[in-house]
């Protein structure tokens, strides 16, 4: 009974611990919450990545709307222009009108001064004719310059009233941008805390991992003391039943000792009775002590940790060894006087009922060193949970709980920020992408309208550039470049430019492609300078390079922060530029009879004129 006490309580011990070990595990469900908090951010960020991405559609439009106002400034610019010039030749067909009138006047007063005689009527109608024929076409002149004076300034109303669309438009785009611009803000917070998140994330992890080792050794430090506790309770069991075997043989020496007094009760001994019943209250006496000494025995080994009750369990060993040594003197006295008042029968009895009772002496004393095997292992156990206890007070397991939820929370979060950061890549590699192929294709579109303008050969339609991405093991996710060349068409077949283009057209190409480049990406810092533009140019593609110039001036002079510089020796290439009105005035460097470089400013009216 008392080994089976400590087996129940060693299995009360292992109990306590699987329980703690089940409160760690429920402690660690919090995360969950934390999961549900760290998806709610998720959801945030992709509410303001959406938003973030109609506003963007919104400044894309607003910037389309921008350019067809710029556009529609252009427009009205160059109405103004006709309008202006319209005016001018108006004034002029009024003034010529005057003067043809007033010379008509005259031609009647000297018609009229003159003798008729000397000029014949032939000759007079013949002037009258052709003052008729001058004054109708003067007339016609003035009908049709008059339309297209109205039809002008209905263009002109036109786009005033596009223009105030454009702006209003306009300023609903520089709304937009306000909040696009907040909402930038916005996102670049929510990436710092997810940056933030993915540190903590990381940390908590690493403590994860460790944690979830160390609940490993505990698991199988556990499984180890569940066996133990199994086989423990299956030795308990096993001790138990030869215990029940042993007082099922006691019983029987028990019997075949009443046996015996009876056979001697009738013998009809009154000597040998009355020394027989002092003998059997002696070990009666003797037994009930035993038993007694046994119950102090089991009681002592209920609390091994207690000195007093170790003392009185060697105290209850001693009593029994000299209860049993006087036990062994009133049997030495038992078979005297068996031998002395008995038959053989009765001596073979007592010789096996002593035989029994040393064979469960022998259980007993089994029991006893199993016992006190059972009570090294409990020790043992014990302090395994001892030192366990002590392990998870010090400064490496102290809070673990706490810091596994935190890991946990850091490394699902930085699974999430990585998943969320890939899918950024993904879009913004794609969004360069297509932006690389729309500005590749505008620029060709602009090359293709500037070549048709300028060159005026008959070999080549038009050049355009074409780009590859590179392959190979330099070309990386991460690092991508491209290889650029510029092809040739005649009808629908591509060639490539090098080495099969003389010297004027890879300067006519050079100077077309630098226009598209500028017309592309320099919006806003519009400088260009060219320096002998008309090198190794024929005389018609010089005159088609003045007219693209001349029709790029035009486009820009609405608008702010343009300037072309035009550095040339070719006095004809100015001459043209002079004629399409380009510009107002240029500057002239020479040498002086001493040799210093002179600058002039000259008039282009005057380079005109001249």
């Amino acid at each position: 009974q008392a080994s089976l006490e400590e087996h129940k309580f060693v299995a009360a011990k292992c109990s306590s611990l699987y329980a703690a070990v089940k409160d760690l595990h429920t402690a660690m469900q919090p995360l969950n919450e934390i999961n549900t908090e760290i998806s709610g951010i998720e959801t945030d960020i992709v509410e303001h990545t959406q938003s973030t991405a109609d506003i963007r559609k919104k400044l894309v439009t607003a910037d389309a709307q921008e350019k067809d106002s710029d556009r529609t400034c252009k427009a009205m610019s160059t109405l103004i222009r006709e309008l202006h010039e319209a005016n001018l030749r108006w004034q002029n067909l009024t003034k010529r009108s005057a003067e043809v009138a007033e010379k008509k006047r005259r031609q009647s007063q000297s018609l009229m001064s003159v003798d008729l005689g000397s000029r014949s009527y032939d000759d007079l109608e013949q002037a009258q004719r052709s003052n008729n024929e001058l004054k109708d076409e003067l007339q016609a002149k003035k009908d049709r310059l008059t339309v297209e004076l109205n039809n002008l300034t209905n263009r002109l109303g036109n786009l005033r009233l596009l223009l105030s669309e454009s702006e209003k438009a306009l300023s609903e785009a520089k709304v937009d941008g306000a909040r696009h611009g907040e909402l930038e803000g916005a996102v670049t917070k929510l990436q710092a805390r997810t940056q933030e998140i993915d540190q903590r994330k990381a940390v908590l992890h690493r403590e994860l991992e460790q944690l979830a080792r160390e609940m490993k050794e505990k698991k199988l430090v556990l499984n180890d003391m569940k066996n133990a506790l199994a086989q423990a309770e299956d030795l308990s069991h096993g001790k138990l039943s030869m215990i029940r075997r042993d007082v099922e043989e006691f019983e029987k020496i028990t019997e075949s000792l009443e046996d015996i007094d009876k056979r001697l009760a009738q013998a009809d001994l009154p000597t040998v009775d009355r020394q027989m019943e002092e003998k059997n209250r002696a070990i009666q006496a003797k037994e009930e002590e035993v038993k007694g000494l046994v119950g102090v025995i089991t009681i002592s080994t209920t609390d091994l940790a207690s000195q007093e009750h170790t003392r009185k369990n060697m105290q209850g060993n001693l009593a029994l060894r000299r209860l049993i040594v006087d036990l062994d003197v009133q049997r030495a006295q038992l078979r005297e006087l068996v031998q002395q008042h008995g038959g053989e029968d009765f001596a073979n009895r007592l010789r096996d009922a002593e035989r029994d009772m040393q064979r469960c002496q022998r259980s007993q004393q089994t029991l006893s060193n199993a016992r006190d095997v059972l009570k090294g292992k409990l020790e043992v156990y014990s302090n395994q949970v001892a030192d366990l206890k002590a392990k998870l007070n010090t400064p490496l397991y102290r809070g673990i709980e706490e810091r596994h939820r935190r890991k946990n929370i850091e490394y699902e979060t930085t699974n999430l920020a990585i998943a969320d950061l890939d899918s950024y890549y993904n879009a913004l590699d794609k969004a360069l992408q297509n932006f690389h192929t729309l500005k590749i294709r505008e620029i060709n579109k602009i090359i293709r309208e500037l070549w048709q303008l300028i060159y005026k050969g008959q070999d080549i339609d038009s050049i355009e550039i074409e780009s590859g991405q590179e392959e190979g093991a330099a070309a990386t996710k991460t690092t991508r470049s491209y290889n650029y060349r510029v092809v040739m068409r005649k009808g629908d077949i591509p060639l490539d430019m090098r080495g099969r283009c003389s010297a004027g057209q890879k300067v006519l190409a050079a100077i077309v492609i630098r226009l598209a480049l500028a017309e592309t990406f320099c919006l806003n810092c519009g400088m260009l300078a060219l320096d002998e533009p008309t090198t190794n140019l024929d005389a018609a593609n010089i005159h088609g390079l003045a007219e693209a110039l001349a029709a790029l001036i035009e486009q820009r002079r609405g608008r702010s922060r343009f300037q072309l510089i035009l550095i040339t020796h070719d006095e004809d290439f100015v001459d043209q530029l002079a004629r399409l009105q380009v510009c107002d005035w240029y500057y002239h460097i020479q040498k002086d009879e001493q040799g210093c470089s002179k600058i002039e400013r000259r008039d282009m009216k005057l380079l005109h004129g001249a």
